[in-house]
């Protein structure tokens, strides 16, 4: 099992590389000369939004709906 700790070793050693590039950006990196003003979204990608927020958020707290029509779909396709 030693292979597997080296192999461990090595890829955290990588990860951690990746993850300091990104930590480089946000605090060593000079800021940019010009910063681009926020653009409206239009209401139809907000609306869209929305929709798919509440979606995520009621499939979070309760899945087992999703999951009863997935099962339900499942025996029909099985027939």
């Amino acid at each position: 099992m030693l292979w597997l700790v080296i192999l461990a070793i090595g890829l955290g050693a990588v990860s951690l590389y990746y993850y300091l590039q990104i930590l480089k950006q946000i605090f060593v990196a000079p800021e940019p000369k010009a910063v681009p003003l926020m653009t409206r979204v239009p209401v139809t990608q907000q609306a869209a939004l929305g929709v798919l927020a509440l979606m995520v958020i009621g499939l979070g707290c309760l899945p087992q709906w999703l999951i009863e029509k997935l099962t339900g779909a499942i025996e029909l396709a099985a027939r």
